[in-house]
């Protein structure tokens, strides 16, 4: 539509098409707009290079105080809805050969108003996941984090040894370096069900006096490059619970 006239528009629409059902009828579905591409091999090879079930495009030289490429409207009802779905998107799985997306946003900013599930269909939480994650930058807060029953957030320290130290922890979590093999002592002072790792040497074997530590053998403690020795502090000693050698 191409206006031919200059001055102000209220409201225009190129396209209006809607149903009605205001009859006390029944309709098992109801499209107001039903399209799409169909590629067929029948007669030959068809190839489409790209296509676009809906391509939409704004073009301005003027001014637009606000442009919605898609603005869908909160229903209007005084009835019965059992489920609504603002946009709902079926199963888009195992279709590319190459990228397989469901939503793709190329740039630009996302924003969320309500509460978001990652896996759950009623989160009550700006943010709830089901399942794990992995984050390769920083996490940052600026309110508390709750850890639930069980788990831990390890603080971590990269500890240079040397032939002879005390080790007092402080940290959850030790990456122990040295310039040779060495002897070192645990201190104590911790409290009961405290946890706590040591990562051993890239290169050098580290031994741990039998000192303020329980072995299940009663002796005094070594290991090398890749070994990971998990404590857990009771009775103001520190009880080794597991060996692993993660190489």
């Amino acid at each position: 539509m191409f206006p031919t006239w200059v001055g102000s528009i209220g409201t225009m629409r190129a396209n209006r098409s809607r149903i009605q059902n205001a009859w006390g009828g029944s309709i098992n579905i109801a499209d107001v707009f039903y399209g799409g591409i169909e590629n067929y091999t029948e007669y030959g090879t068809s190839t489409i290079t790209t296509g676009a079930g809906l391509h939409l495009y704004s073009t301005n030289e003027g001014t637009i105080t606000t442009n919605y490429m898609a603005l869908i409207d909160r229903p209007a009802n005084t009835g019965t809805i059992t489920n609504h779905y603002g946009i709902y998107l079926a199963d888009q799985s195992a279709i590319g050969t190459a990228n397989n997306f469901a939503i793709y946003s190329a740039g630009g900013k996302n924003y969320f108003g309500d509460n978001t599930g990652i896996g759950v269909t009623n989160p009550n939480e700006k943010l709830v996941v089901n399942g794990n994650a992995i984050i390769s930058g920083t996490l940052t807060t600026t309110s508390t984090i709750t850890i639930a029953d069980g788990l831990f957030l390890p603080d971590f320290d990269d500890r240079a040894i040397s032939n002879g130290d005390w080790i007092t922890p402080t940290a959850t979590a030790y990456g122990l370096d040295t310039t040779g093999e060495v002897t070192i002592t645990l201190g104590t002072g911790c409290t009961d069900g405290q946890p706590l790792y040591l990562a051993g040497d890239d290169a050098n074997t580290i031994h741990i006096n039998y000192v303020n530590i329980r072995t299940t053998d009663g002796a005094a403690l070594a290991f090398d490059q890749y070994d990971i020795l998990d404590f857990m502090c009771m009775d103001n000693e520190w009880l080794l619970v597991s060996e692993n050698n993660l190489q």
